[in-house]
């Protein structure tokens, strides 16, 4: 009980006053959602140019949702009996689905899904009408609407239900969450302000450019990364930055708000070209986004998408991806660093845990890295389950998942729940430079709880060989060290005696074969079987690698990778 309350208290002093001034008004005074107008709501001439079906979406999902519509039939309620988490319920109200379902064979038509969503689901029904599944499904009908020249449905119905979920929206932003459900929200009240006509829609509009002037600024970073730090939320806020900068460009707002829509596009226009730059650093050769802090495959758009999708925006003027990116890029204030070298890869985070007052997906992976070669992964990211499984959500934002250093088998940072944590580790300083033909990563961090100063050195050598060393610099004494390598499901592991007669091992992958050798004071390298989750409700089984050793402060203990 004592230590629960410690970790509510080191967590509560980092919110906002307004998000506790939110949620203490949500727990007193349940939001409900307004009257619904009383008549059909008057649209205005809308275009939303550029949009590009995101089709890769999550088949774990969309086959549960096809299977169980099918179950359910026509005569039953299937929204409210759908299996899942509050994760997959989001998703399924959220409507991102929309745009791909003629894709799957099987799954029933766009127009059904939103007809019977609108004949099903009363107002105010929860998740349904939570403002951020309320916000995506709004983004997402009035996408499919513009895709097809006019309403998907056809129907009055339709659009008195859309209007009515603005309307609530309006007096629901998520303030007590911020970050990117901040963005959805103004991306929905923009996009639906431009979609209807009249004095509600020209105040949501004017609500969303507002957010968005505050917000912007904020949340992305000098170096055009999002604040939270995960690469899949940034592919989401520039997605909705995108929709946002397309609708501005292409529908008039109301004289009245004309200059604040400039200064908006103005804000989009000079943001959007740092956000495609940073993501086009940060990704593998494969083309995907590394799997930091709750980024996995398949839910936001790939990468490739966003780039087309800006080209057509500005008549091909967005940046395109460089023929010849530099070797070593630092991108200082969102803590990712870049390696570049020959067949070789790697993706170095040393960013903060989060923002202080949004630790929802934040991991314990200070100084944690993934490594392609060859175009393909090699050491990877654990990934992300779901949000809301208990063992697993522990599991996946431990020290443990990420391929980073473990002192006294303390965790870096105070996680618990499925989004809080309490104390959180630190970065002191982080450096990316060139050193004697090598590139060398150098970082020193403090564990939270521990208050463990450590500081680690990775080398990437001009001959491909990849060393990583860790040390404990205080307190002093002698402390225990794992330092943990996840490995793609495609490697396999087997065991070698290295010419030094020190136990390795030999790693035989399609990127080519590799010796792992343990290097310093490492007293152990053993092997075990892990879980990989590229993407949500995956799981594939890994080969995680744990060099370990009992190590006086000041030595170091790491190991190198080899090719073969």
């Amino acid at each position: 009980m004592l230590r629960q309350t410690k970790l509510w208290l080191h967590t509560a002093v980092q919110l906002r006053p307004v998000q506790v001034k939110s949620r203490v008004r949500a727990l007193v005074a349940p939001p409900k959602p307004p009257p619904p107008p009383p008549r059909v709501p008057e649209t205005a001439p809308f275009a939303l140019p550029g949009f590009i079906r995101n089709a890769a979406l999550n088949p774990v999902f969309i086959q549960k949702l096809v299977r169980h519509f099918e179950r359910a039939g026509k005569s039953k309620d299937p929204w409210s009996t759908f299996p899942g988490s509050p994760l997959e319920k989001y998703q399924l109200h959220g409507f991102h689905y929309v745009h791909a379902l003629d894709s799957y064979p099987g799954a029933p038509p766009a127009r059904e899904m939103i007809r019977s969503w609108l004949l099903l689901i009363p107002p105010g029904a929860k998740p349904a009408w939570e403002p951020f599944p309320l916000s995506s499904r709004v983004v997402n009908w009035i996408r499919a609407a513009a895709a097809a020249a006019g309403e998907p449905v056809g129907s009055d119905l339709f659009l008195r239900s859309l209007f009515h979920q603005l309307m609530f929206l309006e007096r629901n932003v998520e303030y007590r969450v911020m970050g990117n459900h901040l963005i959805r929200n103004a991306a929905a009240l923009v996009l639906g302000g431009l979609f209807f006509a009249g004095a509600d829609a020209a105040g949501w509009l004017e609500k969303g450019l507002k957010i968005l002037s505050t917000e912007i600024p904020e949340q992305v970073l000098g170096d055009g990364g999002h604040f939270e730090l995960s690469p899949m939320y940034h592919c989401f806020v520039l997605e909705d930055l995108l929709d946002v900068s397309a609708a501005l460009s292409a529908n008039p707002a109301p004289p009245r708000l004309s200059s604040l829509r400039e200064r908006t596009l103005d804000l989009l226009r000079g943001k959007i070209p740092h956000m495609l730059r940073w993501l086009e650093t940060i990704i593998h050769p494969d083309g995907g986004i590394p799997l930091f802090n709750d980024s996995v495959f398949l839910e936001a758009p790939a990468p490739r998408l966003l780039f087309e999708r800006a080209r057509a925006l500005t008549g091909g003027d967005a940046p395109r991806p460089s023929a010849s990116p530099p070797p070593a890029s630092s991108l200082e204030h969102s803590g990712y660093h870049v390696i570049r070298r020959g067949k070789l890869f790697a993706v170095i985070d040393a960013g903060p845990f989060s923002p202080s007052y949004l630790p929802a997906h934040g991991h314990c992976d200070l100084f944690s890295y993934e490594l392609s070669v060859s175009g393909r992964r090699l050491v990877v990211d654990t990934g992300v389950y779901d949000y809301h499984h208990p063992e697993k959500r522990r599991a996946c934002r431990a020290t443990a998942a990420h391929n980073t250093l473990r002192a006294d088998r303390g965790e870096q940072s105070e996680t618990w729940g499925c989004f809080r944590a309490a104390r959180r580790a630190a970065p002191l300083s982080a450096s990316l430079t060139a050193r004697d033909g090598a590139l060398v990563f150098t970082g020193v961090m403090r564990c939270a709880a521990s208050g463990i100063r450590h500081r680690r050195t990775i080398f990437s050598l001009e001959t491909g060989v990849w060393v990583v060393l860790d040390a404990v610099l205080e307190p002093r004494g002698t402390h225990f060290l794992e330092s943990f390598v996840h490995l793609h499901p495609d490697a396999a592991v087997e065991p070698l005696k290295n010419a030094g007669g020190r136990a390795g091992l030999l790693l035989k992958t399609p990127c080519g074969n590799f010796t792992l050798v343990p290097v310093g004071a490492a007293d152990d390298v053993s092997v075990a079987s892990g879980s990989y989750h590229p993407a949500f409700w995956t799981e594939e089984e890994n080969r995680v690698v744990t060099v370990s050793g009992a190590v006086p402060a000041g030595r170091s203990l790491g190991y190198a990778v080899v090719p073969v």
